[in-house]
């Protein structure tokens, strides 16, 4: 999540690049969808805000499913409602 403490966008693209990678290797890695959610918020503003929050939304939801008790999950639904 080191990534995600920057402002920049390259860094939020890097970011998304390594939750990925770790959802390649294991899809019900929970907080990887967490991190890939949060990775993709942080590049809403360079994206339609609709198409950016579904995929976000979408992304924190598939964490919830893995881990329902994943607070961080809930905040990010939260955020972007």
């Amino acid at each position: 999540m080191q990534a995600l403490n920057t402002t920049s966008a390259e860094s939020f693209r890097q970011a998304a690049g390594f939750f990925q990678s770790a959802i390649d290797k294991d899809p019900s890695f929970a907080m990887a969808w967490l991190g890939l959610a949060r990775a993709h918020d942080s590049m809403s503003s360079e994206v339609a805000p609709g198409v950016s929050y579904q995929q976000v939304g979408a992304e924190a939801r598939h964490a919830l499913d893995l881990d329902p008790q994943l607070a961080e999950a809930h905040e990010t639904l939260a955020i972007i409602a």
